[in-house]
């Protein structure tokens, strides 16, 4: 599960395939609701058999295979949340969005459909109208650990660090052992200067994987700036299958504090929570 970061904090709810046929947006949205076509067992019956296709890699097939769900069902819903994620994948974040528009004219308190529509938004980098989509699926379902934490990423990304932490700690009242949001939580406190507290969430969430790269390298950020500069060192070679290990610019200044020790690499096999100090005494 290594080299797992923050670029990628969004989620999927429904299974998904990655190409679209131009049969869908040609066709799909004319189709009316009428005694030859319209047949809401059969769309199920051909969404199901999508899902088959795509878990076996049979990504054609099982795209055909949605065009005929919605063919026989125009307003399924998750054939449509389906096929506006095969969209966005694609770079097509306009088709994306309006198949979920055309979703939630159907279903307008479906939670999923908001928050996969923020999530597109977030994409595109519209965050007035993600963090709308984000707390519209949270009318709905107050619960959704994943639109706290994605609505807290863009307070993050607006720099409102006190209401991203305020929506990522809401993630884990509901889930504490959610990992996304205790990443989230161990930098965005790093980010206000708070490395202690920092690392007590980044060791939970070692604690729970030890393969979270990831914590590895925040961790070492934070103990890089509380002066414990072999720490420092130990949970870079901990993050060293990451992509954050090649952050040049922080190496050379944790080298220039404290070169790299020639022995450190006896206890790479020790997992954080065995060396960080024991912050909840």
């Amino acid at each position: 599960m290594g080299g797992k970061h923050r670029k990628g904090i969004w989620t999927v709810i429904f299974v998904l395939a990655f190409n679209l046929s131009p049969l869908l947006s040609q066709n799909v949205f004319i189709l009316t609701k009428n005694v030859n076509y319209f047949s809401p067992g059969l769309a199920d019956d051909h969404f199901n058999n999508a899902l088959v296709h795509f878990n076996s890699g049979n990504t054609k097939s099982a795209i055909e295979e949605y065009e005929k769900s919605i063919f026989y069902h125009p307003g399924h819903t998750a054939s449509l949340l389906n096929l506006a994620l095969i969209s966005s994948e694609k770079g097509e974040n306009g088709m994306a969005v309006n198949y979920i528009e055309t979703a939630l004219s159907i279903e307008p308190e479906n939670p999923t459909a908001h928050f996969n529509l923020g999530v597109i938004y977030q994409k595109m980098g519209r965050l007035d109208e993600a963090k709308t989509s984000y707390e519209s699926a949270l009318k709905y379902n107050e619960l959704m650990v994943e639109a706290y934490s994605n609505l807290g990423r863009v307070y993050e990304l607006k720099g409102l660090n006190g209401e991203a932490e305020e929506n990522y700690r809401k993630a884990l009242e509901i889930k504490p052992d959610y990992q996304v949001a205790l990443l989230n939580v161990g930098v965005i406190l790093l980010i206000q200067e708070k490395y202690l507290e920092s690392l007590i969430y980044l060791q939970k969430l070692t604690d729970l994987d030890p393969s979270y790269e990831s914590a590895y390298y925040y961790a070492a950020v934070d103990y890089y700036f509380l002066g414990d500069y072999m720490s420092a060192w130990h949970n870079v070679h901990l993050a060293s299958k990451s992509e954050f290990s090649t952050d040049n610019e922080f190496l050379r200044a944790l080298s220039s504090k404290l070169p790299e020790p020639e022995n450190i690499g006896e206890a790479l096999n020790t997992s954080l929570s065995s060396n960080l100090r024991d912050l909840s005494n």
